[in-house]
C-alpha cells in the first residue's frame, strides 16, 4: 500500500505496509464468511475483532495469557476474596477521540465505567476492575485464551497460524496485535516495511507494586504523578466501584525499572515501599498484603499513528505501539484497522 493518509470515523491514520506490482490484490475465499485471526486480546486486538464483528465478519483472537485487557489488567491478591483487587496494568484510561468517547459513555451509561478526576479531567477507569468494560468489548467474540502464536505461514488457501508443533488453523487474513517487539519476528518474513515500522519501536519496562494497609496513609492524595522514582501511585481503593480499604498500586519510573531488571519480585516490593514512603515522608507501616510484577512491554517509544494494512497478503497490525502508548489510541488503532480490513472485504 502506497504511503499516505486514510480517514477513517473522522480518524486520520497514516498508511504503512507495502503492496508491489506483481502482488496480486488480497481476497478471501470465495466460500462463507471470510475469516480474521487476530494474535492478541489487548484493546487493540478486541477493538478490531469487535469491528469486524460489526461488519458480519469473523474474527478470533489469540492470546498467550490466561485473560484479555493486556496492559489494562486487574490482579486479586487471593482468588478467594475477589475485593481484594489492584488495576496492576494501567491505572486509568482517557477518552478524548470522537469514536473512543462514544464508547466509553455506553460503557458508563452501563455501569462498565466511571470518571476518576483524581487522575486528570479525562481521565476514567472500569467499574469495579479495569477489565470490566474490556470484557463486555469482549462479549459474543470468539476468544482462544493460553494460545501462544509462535509462527505464521502464507499460502494459495489463507494464513495458518502455529503455536509450536500445532496448528492453530486456516484464516483469510491475519491482524497481529500483540507489543512490536513481539510482532516484529512475525512480520518480518511477510511484510518488512511492517517489521521495520516495529523494529523502530523501543519498550520501557515498569515495576509495579501492590499494598495493603490495615490503616490510610494520610500524608498521601490518591493519585500521585512523577514523585520521586515513581511514575504513579494510585490509591486503588478510591477509585469508583471499588471495596473499602488502603489499597495501592505504585509503578517505578522506566530508569528505575530498568536498573533493578534482573531483580526479583521479593526484593522490588519492599523497595518500592521505601520510595512510597519517602514520598509520604514517613516509615510506612507494614503492608498486610505485598506483591510486585514486571512489565517488560509497558511504554512504547511511539510514532506517528499509522494503519498498517497489507491488502495484498490480508495481512495487519495494530497496538499501542502505532502512537504513544495510551490505551484509548491503541483502540482506536485496532477500531480503524478493522474498519479498513471490512471495507475491503467482498460482500
Amino acid at each position: 500500500m502506497a504511503h499516505g493518509a486514510l480517514q477513517i470515523d473522522g480518524t486520520v491514520m497514516f498508511t504503512g505496509g507495502r503492496r508491489t506490482s506483481c502482488e496480486p490484490t488480497w481476497r478471501p475465499r470465495g466460500h462463507g464468511l471470510m475469516r480474521v485471526a487476530i494474535i492478541g486480546a489487548g484493546i487493540a486486538g478486541l477493538a478490531c475483532a469487535r469491528r469486524l464483528r460489526d461488519a458480519g465478519l469473523e474474527a478470533t483472537l489469540f492470546d498467550k495469557s490466561h485473560g484479555i485487557g493486556g496492559r489494562l489488567a486487574t490482579r486479586r491478591a487471593n482468588p478467594g476474596n475477589p475485593e481484594v483487587a489492584f488495576d496492576h496494568g494501567a491505572t486509568h484510561f482517557t477518552a478524548r477521540s470522537e469514536g473512543f468517547t462514544r464508547l466509553v459513555a455506553a460503557w458508563e451509561k452501563a455501569g462498565l465505567a466511571a470518571r476518576w478526576p483524581a487522575a486528570g479531567a479525562d481521565s476514567w477507569v472500569g467499574t469495579p476492575t479495569m477489565t470490566t468494560p474490556l470484557k463486555a468489548l469482549a462479549d459474543d467474540l470468539d476468544v482462544r485464551l493460553s494460545r501462544p502464536v509462535t509462527a505464521l505461514t502464507k499460502s494459495p488457501a489463507g494464513w495458518t497460524l502455529h503455536s509450536e508443533a500445532k496448528r492453530l488453523g486456516k484464516y483469510d487474513a491475519a491482524v497481529i496485535a500483540i507489543p512490536a517487539e513481539q510482532a516484529a519476528p512475525l512480520l518480518s518474513l511477510h511484510d518488512f516495511e511492517m517489521a521495520r515500522a516495529a523494529m523502530a519501536v523501543r519498550y520501557n519496562p515498569c515495576w509495579t507494586a501492590m499494598f495493603v494497609f490495615d490503616e490510610r496513609i494520610e500524608e498521601l492524595p490518591d493519585f500521585l504523578r512523577g514523585a520521586g522514582s515513581l511514575v504513579t501511585a494510585a490509591r486503588d481503593s478510591a477509585k469508583p466501584g471499588r471495596a473499602p480499604g488502603e489499597r495501592w498500586v505504585v509503578q517505578a519510573d522506566w530508569t528505575w525499572s530498568e536498573a533493578h531488571l534482573a531483580c526479583d519480585g521479593a526484593s522490588v516490593a519492599p523497595a518500592l515501599l521505601a520510595e512510597l514512603g519517602k514520598i509520604a515522608g514517613r516509615d510506612l507501616p507494614t503492608p498486610s498484603h505485598i506483591a510486585a510484577h514486571r512489565w517488560l512491554f509497558s511504554q512504547p517509544s511511539g510514532q506517528d499513528l499509522k494503519l498498517l494494512w497489507n491488502p495484498a497478503i490480508g495481512l495487519g497490525a495494530c497496538g499501542d505501539w502505532l502512537y504513544h502508548g495510551f490505551a484509548e489510541y491503541a483502540w482506536l488503532s485496532g477500531h480503524v484497522l478493522g474498519a479498513a480490513i471490512a471495507a475491503e472485504a467482498p460482500r
